[in-house]
C-alpha cells in the first residue's frame, strides 16, 4: 500500500507540473519588430527625367526600386533554415512594420504579432513581406525614424521578462533636428529591455558619412551594420541570426 501511495503522489506531482512546461514553452522569450523603410528614397525614378536647367538627370534607378531588394532580403532571410531555426529555438514573436514619416506607419502582421513556434510561422511571416503591396512610397514619405521608434513603443505588447528587439533597414540618417528626440525614445526603450539593430545601405560614401554616424545614436544598447543593395541579403541575413541569438 505504501509503495502504491509513494506512486500515486509521484504521478500527482507530474501532472501538476506538465502545465508549467508547457506554458513556458509557449510564452515568448523576445518581441522582435522587423521595420522596413518606406520612405521616398526607396522608390527613386526608374527613368532618367529631363531638366531645362540641368539637361537628363542622373538620380535614378533603371532596376528594381529599392524597396524590392528590401522586401525580397528579408524574405529570403525568413527562408533560410539557419533563421528558421533561431526564431523557432529562441521563442521569438515577430511583428512587421513599413514606416517612412510622420503617421505613416503600419503593421503588417497581426495583432500581436506571430509567436514563431513551428517552421510554418516563419514562412507565413515571410510570406506577408512577400505580398504587402507596398508599390510606392507611404504618405509623409520623408524618413522620420523618431516616428518609427514611437509606433514601436505605442503597439509593442508589455510582457513581463521579455526582450524587445527593433530590427531598422534605412538608408537615410537622422537629422540633426531630430536627433534630440531620438536619443530620448532610445532611451525609454532601453528601459523597457529594448535594443535598437540597425543595417544602414548605402551610407558608405564620404558624401553620406554625417548621416551614417548619426545612426550610431540609434544603437547604444544594439549594433549597426553597414551594407548595400548588392550585398542586402547577406547583409540582413548575418543581422537577422546575430540579433536572435544574442544573449
Amino acid at each position: 500500500m505504501l509503495q502504491i501511495s509513494r506512486r500515486a503522489l509521484m504521478l500527482g506531482a507530474t501532472a501538476l507540473m506538465a502545465p508549467a512546461v508547457v506554458s513556458a514553452q509557449n510564452y515568448p522569450m523576445m518581441e522582435l519588430w522587423f521595420l522596413l523603410d518606406a520612405s521616398d528614397s526607396m522608390f527613386p525614378p526608374k527613368y532618367p527625367s529631363l531638366s531645362p536647367e540641368k539637361g537628363i538627370l542622373s538620380n535614378f534607378s533603371p532596376g528594381p526600386f529599392h524597396y524590392e531588394i528590401q522586401r525580397e532580403g528579408h524574405v529570403r532571410a525568413l527562408r533560410t533554415s539557419e533563421v528558421v531555426s533561431a526564431l523557432v529555438k529562441e521563442r521569438v514573436t515577430v511583428n512587421v512594420a513599413v514606416w517612412a514619416g510622420t503617421n505613416s506607419a503600419r503593421i503588417l502582421t497581426p495583432n500581436g504579432g506571430i509567436f514563431v513556434q513551428a517552421p510554418a510561422d516563419v514562412e507565413h511571416i515571410a510570406s506577408i513581406i512577400e505580398n504587402d503591396g507596398i508599390h510606392s512610397a507611404l504618405p509623409n514619405s520623408l524618413t522620420n525614424h523618431y516616428e518609427a521608434l514611437r509606433f514601436v513603443l505605442e503597439q509593442r505588447r508589455v510582457l513581463p521578462d521579455i526582450r524587445l528587439v527593433i530590427d531598422i533597414s534605412t538608408d537615410a540618417g537622422i537629422r540633426p533636428a531630430a536627433q534630440a528626440k531620438v536619443s530620448r525614445i532610445r532611451d525609454q526603450i532601453v528601459e523597457v529591455n529594448g535594443t535598437i539593430n540597425v543595417l544602414a545601405v548605402d551610407l558608405g560614401s564620404p558624401k553620406k558619412l554625417a548621416q551614417l554616424n548619426s545612426l550610431y545614436d540609434h544603437v547604444r544598447s544594439g549594433f549597426l551594420l553597414p551594407g548595400t543593395y548588392e550585398g542586402y541579403f547577406g547583409a540582413i541575413f548575418q543581422k537577422m541570426l546575430m540579433e536572435i541569438t544574442a544573449a
